[in-house]
């Protein structure tokens, strides 16, 4: 992942160079491949490249034109022989900037909605006098602005921003929602300092400031086919593209290899293919696994190791088991709550297993669960049957959901109302959802965070296409690119949120992707003779749970302990009185449920008290 940053300020300024020069430094330590720096009247752009791929280094950035124009791009464009044969481009090493650049000239804005792949860029149009800022539509990288009366800043990490050295104020709607454990969205920890959204691009021009939609997750029509084998061969088709696009020629990858479904057909399709081409055992892909023995629904262990096993490589392991919990601050290079004390000794664990390899990528499994019907959910399918009407195939797989679940049809049928009724219209965030601990003055609605695809035009859609779109965004909020780490920032990568891929996967019906007893069905049909049968036949997953309950059980002293003189109190988020109570007296049950935003809650506490 390439770092990209930049100033546009209000007028022309004979120390912009200067200051492209202090940006740059606060990255300085992720910058291995060198700094470049590009000025253009009142816009001043800086590239630090990180290559990964073989066209990566073909870059030349901040990359201008005849046009007085000027682009940074970080990532990779997957469909760059389309583009250069729609743009008519005859130089076939042309480099993604190149591409992009070209692209906007000839489109214009609607140029974004042509990429496909991992990006975020920032782009200067001399002749609009406007600023675009944009990214993927997954958010694969980061990027994050600030509008102040002098400038804008942009940059791919939050150092960019602090740079300067000054105190930055909390962002209190940002801290509430992480404390109830909701999305965050487009905020951050620091007030004024903001994220493109995914799928989103910025455009500024002059005190006019518009976000616009280029990609949308709501797919109104869906994929019809003869049979499942169709489905299943479709799917298995742009599966094996999407693996190597993210795994063909460049810097050395590891991939995370868990017991589940998601990581080990990544692995095993990576190996087939390479297989196919003549590779040996020592030629594919390095995993990393992850495992906690004291987790008794977590045993992973019996399940990563039949990969290994067919694959005959072994992998990294790493133990991570959570028995004991650090309530102490963290080190201030933390930028983003989440991290304790403890953190920069576990980067280091971390470090020390694979510094051998020089890995630069991370191959990650997210999005496998939510996009291919992990969860045995009915009720989207059966929605959708009331609102084609279609009451006979409505009642026919009901009563065959309802046997599998061994659940009374009529509960089934009501189910699925609840499940409609909470689609039509978006529903207002309840108080006695919030933790007891959350002053009243600070609860919010839960549709002032929602993405604009989501907060309009709901009628009209199926339910299964919004509730797509729900599970996508809050998706998005998992990936782990977004919280940074600070010894090494690799590149993540994820196959599952491929554009095509994507774009197949919310358009085939939900009776294809999972049917009654029989989750990931078109996936296990797939990706049979390539993935061991116990792991396609493996039960769902568990979570990681025990764990946390007995810590927060047996700590909880020591966390009540902590909100003595609390920053989150002194700042008018939470009641601590509330808080302690809630702790002490907390049943099985409620652990349960406050479990998540209680841990949020020590967290933001730790974070805040953590010495600059």
């Amino acid at each position: 992942m390439s770092i990209i940053f930049g100033v546009c300020k209000s007028q022309l300024d004979p120390e912009l160079g200067r200051h492209l020069a202090r940006l740059a430094l606060a990255t300085q330590q992720y910058a291995h491949d060198g700094t470049f720096f590009g000025v253009t009247g009142r816009v001043g752009m800086g590239f630090q490249p990180y290559h990964t791929d073989e066209h990566s280094k073909l870059e030349e950035q901040p990359l201008g034109n005849h046009q007085k124009g000027m682009i940074v791009f970080d990532g990779r464009l997957d469909n760059r022989k389309y583009l250069l044969e729609q743009l008519e481009v005859e130089d076939r090493n042309a480099s993604d900037s190149r591409i992009a650049l070209t692209a906007f000239h000839r489109w214009g804005e609607t140029c974004f909605s042509h990429f496909v792949g991992d990006w975020a860029l920032a782009l200067w149009s001399q002749g609009e006098n406007a600023l675009y800022l944009a990214r993927d539509h997954a958010g694969t990288r980061n990027l994050y602005y600030e509008i102040t009366s002098e400038a804008i800043i942009w940059g791919t990490y939050l150092e960019t921003f602090l740079a300067d050295g000054r105190m930055r104020d909390l962002d209190r709607a940002y801290a509430v929602r992480y404390l109830i454990a909701q999305p965050t969205r487009d905020s951050t920890p620091y007030l004024g300092i903001r994220s493109i959204s995914p799928a989103h691009y910025l455009k500024i021009r002059g005190q006019e400031v518009r976000q616009k939609l280029h990609w949308s997750s709501k797919a109104r029509k869906k994929i019809h086919y003869r049979n499942d084998e169709e489905y299943a061969d479709h799917f298995l088709s742009l599966f094996k593209q999407s693996v190597m696009r993210r795994t063909g020629p460049g810097a050395p990858v590891l991939a995370e290899l868990s017991g589940g479904m998601d990581s080990s057909a990544i692995v095993c399709t990576s190996d087939y293919m390479r297989k196919q081409l003549g590779a040996s055992s020592s030629d594919l892909l390095d995993t990393i696994s992850y495992y906690d023995d004291s987790e008794p629904e977590w045993n992973e262990k019996p399940f990563f190791t039949v990969v290994e096993r067919q694959r005959a490589k072994k992998g990294f392991h790493i133990d991570v088991s959570r028995a004991e919990d650090c309530y102490e601050a963290p080190d201030p290079v933390y930028l983003q709550p989440g991290a304790d004390a403890s953190a920069l000794c576990k980067e280091k664990a971390f470090e020390e297993q694979i510094e051998k390899g020089d890995y630069k990528v991370i191959l990650s499994g997210i999005g496998g669960d939510e996009l291919l019907g992990g969860p045995p959910n009915p009720f989207p399918e059966l929605a959708d049957y009331i609102f084609e009407g279609r009451l006979g195939t409505l009642f026919s797989q009901a009563f065959s959901w309802s046997l599998a679940s061994r659940s009374p049809l009529i509960y089934t049928l009501a189910r699925t109302a609840g499940f409609v009724r909470k689609l039509y219209p978006s529903p207002s965030w309840r108080s006695n959802d919030n933790p007891p601990w959350i002053l009243k003055s600070q609860r919010i609605r839960t549709r002032s965070l929602e993405p604009d695809e989501l907060r309009y035009a709901r009628f009209g859609c199926l339910p299964s296409a919004l509730d797509n779109c729900i599970t996508w965004w809050n998706m998005l909020e998992t990936l782990p690119h977004r919280y940074q780490t600070v010894l090494h920032r690799r590149e993540y990568r994820y196959p599952y949120l491929d554009r095509d891929l994507v774009d197949y996967l919310l358009r085939v019906p939900r009776d294809r992707l999972l049917k009654p007893g029989r989750r990931r069905f078109m996936m296990r049909n797939a990706l049979r003779g390539i993935v061991p049968v116990e792991i396609l036949e493996r039960r769902r997953k568990a979570f990681v749970a025990r764990n946390s309950k007995i810590s927060f059980s047996r700590d909880r002293e020591k966390i009540a302990t902590l909100f003595e003189n609390s920053q989150l109190s002194k700042a008018n988020l939470i009641d601590v009185d509330r808080l302690r109570s809630a702790l002490m007296r907390a049943n099985s049950e409620q652990i349960r449920e406050w479990l998540v935003p209680m841990f949020r809650t020590v967290q933001l506490e730790l974070w805040l008290r953590r010495k600059l």
